[in-house]
């Protein structure tokens, strides 16, 4: 056989070989991103409490990114929570401002610029706790502050019970969630937007108060 002949007979066995590996099809969008690219939340969040196999959210090109979404949503919700000591390396001691307490949040930023776009990172920092809209983040002489803990322990995200597409508008999907605290008594689901977008590739949240604080 000449160099020519044996030349595109090396070729042939290469293709046959990377048509193989590819199972002979195009990599499906639908498949599940990687858990690098997924995990946001440190936390464990599918218990034998939770059902989540009714949620189903596609991205414009019917990507299934539903783990994206109730992972963003459980770390979103988990950064609006002064009870949470999962997302933040933070000093666990007091620090009184505006006279009330706050904790310092060492990697803050790193952490809120993972979850959020900086749309929705200001909405965090306007957000007010209580009648009189005591700042739920406070940045104070180069450090970031979140207040401290004075909850009884629930946690919007753990209520989670659906999310339903609302409005899909290019690489921006807006979610009708529910959620239910039945440890609370509260039966009733209760509804919110939520937000996501793709940016650069990497979803965020892009639009979204938490339930119990008021928007700035």
């Amino acid at each position: 056989m000449g160099k020519t002949g044996l030349g595109l007979t090396v070729l042939s066995v290469l293709l046959m070989a990377a048509l193989a590996g590819c199972g002979g099809n195009p990599p499906s969008s639908s498949q599940a991103p990687p858990e690098e690219y997924v995990k946001r939340y440190p936390g464990e969040y599918y218990t034998e409490l939770s059902d989540y196999s009714s949620i189903h959210v596609e991205d414009k090109d019917g990507g299934d990114i539903s783990p994206i979404a109730i992972d963003l949503w459980y770390a979103a919700n988990e950064i609006y929570d002064v009870d949470d000591m999962k997302m933040f390396d933070m000093e666990y001691s007091d620090t009184i401002l505006h006279n009330t307490a706050y904790n310092e949040l060492y990697n803050y930023d790193a952490v809120v610029g993972d979850v959020f776009t900086q749309a929705a990172i200001a909405q965090l920092e306007g957000a007010g706790l209580n009648d009189i809209m005591e700042p739920l983040i406070v940045k104070q002489d180069g450090k970031t502050y979140r207040k401290a803990p004075y909850k009884t322990g629930y946690s919007y995200s753990r209520a989670l019970t659906d999310m339903q597409v609302k409005e899909r508008t290019g690489e921006r999907v807006t979610l009708a969630v529910t959620y239910t605290f039945t440890d609370h008594k509260i039966s009733d689901d209760v509804p919110a937007d939520f937000t996501i977008a793709n940016v650069d590739g990497i979803w965020l949240v892009d639009d979204y108060v938490c339930p119990g604080t008021h928007p700035g």
